[in-house]
């Protein structure tokens, strides 16, 4: 964990990422949810929705854009819809939303208001992380955290939003960041 000011990094590994997501996956099959669908808000929840795709064998994943944070501890006013769903995706079925973490609860209270409004026969969240503050839980959720997670998919944007003086905290290697920066400029050109 680093600190960024007074707000916290906690950094999240692909083996913790991966292990967390099969114990998200375990509390809802235990449950007895059967979801057909699974929505994964973008971008957060991709590579979750993936995981829990595979382990819990749901072949009809759908997602929704919502974009709220505009940086590291910087939020929207409100939730921006940049994507939508097909009814007949939703209406009638189970329907499982996931997202990688719910901090104010304010896009999973979006998201699934929106569903509510395509007749879904059941929907449930699921993140693998939430905020003891949030205002909206989901229903399956592994840890409660109060960091701000530096997921393992989003090292470019945490870069670019810290201080360079920060960037140390985080743990990551000096070669890799140089990396990402050469990335960054060569796919400007």
């Amino acid at each position: 964990m680093a600190s960024f000011g007074t707000l916290k990094l906690r950094k999240i590994t692909w083996s913790e990422l991966f292990y967390d997501t099969l114990e998200l996956a375990k509390k809802i099959a235990f449950a007895g949810f059967h979801p057909e669908l699974l929505v994964v808000v973008a971008r957060g929840g991709l590579v979750v929705g993936r995981l829990l795709s595979d382990f819990l064998s749901i072949r009809r994943i759908a997602n929704v854009s919502v974009r709220l944070y505009e940086g590291i501890g910087t939020a929207a006013k409100e939730p921006i819809l940049e994507g939508s769903i097909n009814s007949d995706e939703v209406q009638g079925k189970p329907v499982l939303v996931v997202d990688d973490i719910v901090d104010s609860g304010t896009t999973l209270s979006f998201v699934l208001k929106y569903i509510s409004a395509h007749n879904p026969g059941e929907v449930r969240s699921a993140a693998l992380y939430v905020k003891p503050w949030a205002k909206t839980r989901p229903d399956f959720f592994v840890r409660v955290i109060e960091e701000w997670a530096v997921f393992p998919y989003e090292i470019r944007e945490t870069l670019e939003s810290i201080p360079n003086e920060y960037r140390s905290l985080l743990g990551i290697d000096s070669k890799v960041i140089e990396d990402i920066k050469n990335i960054v400029e060569n796919s400007k050109r």
